[in-house]
């Protein structure tokens, strides 16, 4: 080959190494399959308990009868019942800032709110009637946990006070040992 063409080549093959670099990757791109040999699953049971309480006068035996759901706090077994039903209730109104928690373990009215309810109930006798459930409530616990362990009932309902107000939300009504009442 004569030497003066070479010359003329020359800067097409200084371009030639670039020219086969792109023509590689231009033609690099391949379809590339990813498949999961088998779906993932995920299984999962549950479990739900539905508890109602039931109209009183469905149930047999004689109304207002001790361990009938006219009286459920007639029995420990009733009260724990009693409690657990009117419990939601109970922290809707210590959320309202109307009852709190007394030093002994038992609620107390803060406010007595006024007005009526849309069932037509005074609201005030509404509040004042589901504290005295939820302390009869507690009072028959106490009493049983009391027996149970041998121990004097004001010790029990001390120790009923301490858990009932580390339990409480910030900004709930609790009375200290003194009788003085604060917010948590």
């Amino acid at each position: 080959m004569n030497p003066l063409h070479l010359r003329k080549l020359r800067p097409f093959l200084q371009l030639l190494p670039g020219c086969a670099l792109c023509a590689l990757f231009s033609t690099g791109c391949a379809t590339v399959q990813v498949a999961v040999p088998k779906p993932v699953v995920i299984d999962v049971n549950m479990k739900v308990d539905v508890t109602t309480k039931t109209d009183p006068a469905a149930q047999p035996g004689t109304p207002g009868a001790p361990g009938t759901a006219a009286n459920p706090s007639a029995t420990p077994d009733g009260a724990a019942e009693e409690h657990n039903l009117v419990s939601g209730e109970v922290q809707s109104l210590k959320d309202s800032r109307l009852i709190g928690e007394d030093n002994k373990g038992y609620l107390d009215v803060r406010k007595l709110p006024t007005g009526k309810l849309p069932s037509g109930e005074d609201y005030g006798a509404y509040v004042q009637r589901l504290v005295k459930e939820e302390d009869d409530a507690r009072r028959v616990l106490n009493l049983q946990t009391a027996a149970k362990e041998g121990a004097p009932l004001q010790t029990i309902e001390s120790e009923s006070a301490k858990r009932w107000q580390d339990a409480a939300f910030p900004g709930e009504w609790v009375q200290d040992d003194q009788g003085n009442w604060k917010q948590k």
